[in-house]
């Protein structure tokens, strides 16, 4: 990755150039290293100059999320060392070299190695947490890559079940005989491979902080509560008594445990990104469901189950999309909920040999993937417009008042609800149930609105669409249901006031990057002329005085390579981050066959 390679190579080169402060150094030897020093520093202001370009691009392209986080960290990071610290070792070694009294100069000299080692410390935490998210990032990986391999585990034990029937494990032929001993061990080298991954996870945990902790402790959370380990457990054992349904069971529990933490560990996309990783995994199940189709008009007895097979399989990937659209595209998810039962309806038809039956839900599942893809392209050419950092934060401040009025609207149903049954007024309690599906569809629509722009937001605002649906319905009902209708309006508000929290700090956020950014384009030039400057007489100076060591010696030529790592990878118009940066992206949800 090329920001590990920027932060690795910094280290190298300035572990390279720092001198031992053992004994007082000749003034030519100090001049050396100071114009060493000098030629560092002005290569590093040239990266973090780069890196500003690329990152206000990147920003009036609308593109944002982890990648463009750590480019800023990046350039934060060497923006301080090259203007500050790197200043304050050049001016100790200048400081050294004027001195005429030898333990003054050997004091000044050894200020300047101190502080090149806090240079190489703060370099290094930096490249730690990179490696922290690589970490995180090749987990991810493993983590889908095992629940597929159970995936394929489960099909062929529920496929061993249908075979044997009822027949117990002594009547099972050799062939059933060898599948089972197969599956057994494959499940206990599953568990094997599981384990140490749980163990790295929480480890990991550990050393976490900020958001990243918060996503793990939820991810340690899912693996304790969602039965993962003991499912390991039974299903090895189920195997070993052949009780086959019960082991496609717990099978199926880990896979679905495994794909979430999958989820969970990976670093999160942002909103445009994961729509249109969604988008293109819709597109890959139409055209399984339409293969599905072909085949289901050409099958006879003998292709009944396989095809069965292969719905179940269009069933599973369908359901991780809609998990994950849930909040961000509402309207899709639904859409994919419609087309799965569609689906399980076709599984029962092809069971049973119902091909005429098998068609009809299979083209009404294939019609609702479609109705799925539009509501989701909908919302991608919502999201895609390329917005500049001030209209995101207009966006932001604008959905923060729109949540602020739901807010009010919910307290005046809240109020008027309370006084009606107080005095046992049920004509008022029911007349209110209208007004409060009405709030409830505008904060649908604010819910969808602020997916794009604030998926965490968005989240809150939707359990808050949530509760008024509960209001609305209780409302409805007879007086005593009144209680509960007050306390879904409770909860409601109580959601509402947490996403107006969250958009505020939000738009607090992108004032201060909007700040960053004016003033780094602002001095950028400015700071690059005085340090091209005063690297030339630095550079005159230390030519004349003494030659640099090899490894020394190339280090502005290194440096210089990695200020030019805007032109390859600056974004053009409608690229993802992930290529931008010369990374493969993470796949949005992966199968064997990426595998």
């Amino acid at each position: 990755m090329k920001k590990q390679m920027i932060a690795s190579l910094a280290i190298g080169l300035l572990v390279v150039c720092t001198v031992a402060a053992d004994d007082a150094l000749p003034p030519e030897q100090i001049r050396a290293g100071e114009a060493k020093q000098t030629q560092i520093k002005a290569q590093t202001q040239n990266v973090a100059a780069q890196l500003g370009a690329i990152i206000d691009e990147f920003k009036r392209n609308g593109l944002d999320g982890q990648d463009v986080e750590v480019l800023e960290a990046i350039r934060r990071v060497l923006g301080k060392l090259s203007d500050q610290e790197m200043k304050r070792v050049i001016d100790a070694l200048q400081e050294a070299r004027s001195q005429a009294d030898p333990s003054q100069s050997k004091k000044a000299f050894a200020g300047a190695v101190s502080d090149q080692k806090a240079i190489i410390a703060q370099l290094r935490a930096l490249l730690l947490e990179y490696q922290r998210q690589q970490a995180l990032y090749e987990l991810s990986l493993r983590l889908a890559a095992l629940a597929e391999r159970e995936n394929a585990n489960l099909k062929t034990v529920v496929d061993l079940a249908k075979m044997t029937g009822s027949a117990t494990a002594s009547r099972f032929d050799d062939t059933q005989r060898a599948s089972l001993q197969i599956q057994a061990a494959d499940q206990q080298g599953l568990k094997d491979e599981v384990n140490p991954l749980l163990a790295k996870l929480e480890t990991l945990t550990k050393d976490a902080d900020g958001t990243t902790k918060d996503r793990l402790n939820k991810a340690m959370e899912q693996a304790k509560s969602g039965g993962l380990k003991p499912a390991m457990d039974s299903a090895i054992e189920d195997l070993k008594s052949a009780a086959l349904y019960r082991a496609a069971g717990s099978e199926k529990i880990i896979r679905d445990q495994l794909r979430e933490l999958a989820r969970l560990v990976a670093p999160p996309k942002d909103a445009l990104a994961a729509l249109q990783a969604a988008l293109k995994e819709i597109e890959k199940q139409i055209e399984s469901e339409k293969a599905i189709v072909e085949q289901t008009r050409k099958m006879d007895k003998k292709d009944a189950a396989e095809l069965e097979n292969r719905q179940a399989d269009v069933v599973d990937r369908t359901d991780a999309v809609r998990t994950d659209l849930q909040q961000i595209a509402p309207d899709a998810s639904n859409e994919l909920k419609n087309a799965q039962n569609q689906m399980q309806e076709a599984r029962a038809n092809l069971s049973e040999q119902r091909r005429t039956e098998a068609l009809k839900n299979e083209a009404m599942a294939l019609e609702k993937l479609e109705a799925a893809k539009k509501a989701l392209q909908e919302q991608i050419a919502k999201t895609e417009p390329q917005q500049k950092p001030e209209d995101k934060l207009a966006a932001a401040k604008q959905l923060q008042e729109r949540t602020k009025e739901m807010i009010k609207k919910e307290e005046e149903i809240k109020t008027a609800t309370a006084s009606a049954a107080n005095q046992n007024k049920e004509k008022e309690l029911k007349a209110l149930a209208p007004k409060q599906a009405d709030v409830e569809e505008q904060t649908k629509d604010l819910a969808r609105d602020a997916a794009a722009q604030a998926p965490e937001a968005a989240q809150s605002i939707g359990d808050a669409a949530q509760q008024m649906d509960k209001s609305e319905k209780n409302l409805a009902k007879p007086q005593q249901q009144a209680k509960t209708a007050q306390e879904a309006q409770a909860a409601a508000i109580s959601a509402l006031k947490q996403a107006e929290e969250q958009l505020g700090k939000q738009a607090e956020q992108l004032e201060k990057a909007k700040q960053e950014l004016a003033d780094l384009m602002d001095s950028r030039a400015k700071i690059i002329k005085l340090i091209e400057g005063q690297q030339k007489v630095q550079l005159v100076t230390a030519k004349m005085a003494a030659k640099p060591d090899s490894a020394c010696a190339s280090a502005p030529h290194v440096f210089s390579n990695l200020a030019k790592v805007r032109h390859p990878i600056a974004p053009p118009s409608g690229r993802g981050t992930h290529e931008l940066l010369g990374q493969s992206p993470r796949p949005f949800y992966r199968s064997a066959a990426d595998e």
